[in-house]
């Protein structure tokens, strides 16, 4: 009750203690949401730098996978035909 009665030496007599009330409570929300949505934003980014991370982390990965994938399928074509299409430039 304090506060009201500071509240109400600062108003004077034209109080009303539901309007002023609900004027704070209206101004702690609109904190609230502040707070949530800068919160929220720290989170959002914390995920996009760790996804970052995690694909730039597994890249080597991913080349290695293909540069087998590619051995083993020019294993299969013969050397005399690669000879002949490197000659023609064609690889």
């Amino acid at each position: 009750m304090k506060l009201i009665d500071t509240i109400k030496e600062m108003l004077g007599k034209d109080f009303n203690a539901n309007e002023v009330i609900d004027t704070l409570q209206a101004e702690v929300d609109e904190a609230k949401a502040l707070i949530q949505e800068t919160e929220a934003d720290k989170e959002s980014s914390e995920r996009e730098g760790y996804a970052n991370r995690l694909t730039t982390a597994r890249a080597g990965q991913h080349k290695r996978i293909a540069v087998r994938k590619n051995q083993m399928h020019q294993m299969k074509i013969s050397q005399a035909r690669l000879h002949m299409l490197k000659k023609q430039g064609k690889i």
